[in-house]
């Protein structure tokens, strides 16, 4: 259970970072100033940035339901500690995408997130069939 705690803690918490970085967007694309720093950053780049926010969000709460359907369905063993493991590792993808846009780190990071995280509500599918059953 504390993997799912994790989960839910996290999750809500990169929730609050990613709504946060939905603020910045805004600001970027309705402000002159903004409007500077996205013509220095490329449109691309900026591109990039709403994708990892949308991403990011949908990853966080992708964690915050992994988390709850541990808890309710009262899932235990290795197959639910590698899901949470995984859906924890899937934020990769957004902070791959960041580290892309500022520092031109090469793609792979985001790959890796997506997959991790595609792993792990796949295997938390499996394990709710295989043994879950609500209270």
């Amino acid at each position: 259970m504390r993997y799912a705690k994790l989960n839910v803690v996290v999750g809500l918490a990169l929730l609050v970072v990613f709504m946060l970085s939905g603020f910045l967007l805004v600001f970027l694309h309705d402000t002159a100033a903004g409007q500077a720093i996205v013509e220095r950053i490329g449109e691309e780049n900026y591109h990039l940035l709403v994708v990892a926010h949308t991403h990011g969000n949908m990853f966080a709460l992708i964690n915050v339901i992994v988390g709850l359907v541990v808890s309710h369905f009262g899932l235990q063993g290795g197959t639910v500690r590698w899901a949470s493991i995984l859906a924890l590792l899937g934020f990769l993808m957004p902070v791959g995408i960041f580290l892309k846009v500022f520092v031109g780190f090469p793609p792979p990071l985001i790959l890796l997130g997506d997959l991790s995280m595609l792993s792990a509500v796949a295997l938390l599918t499996w394990a709710a069939w295989r043994g879950g059953s609500p209270d």
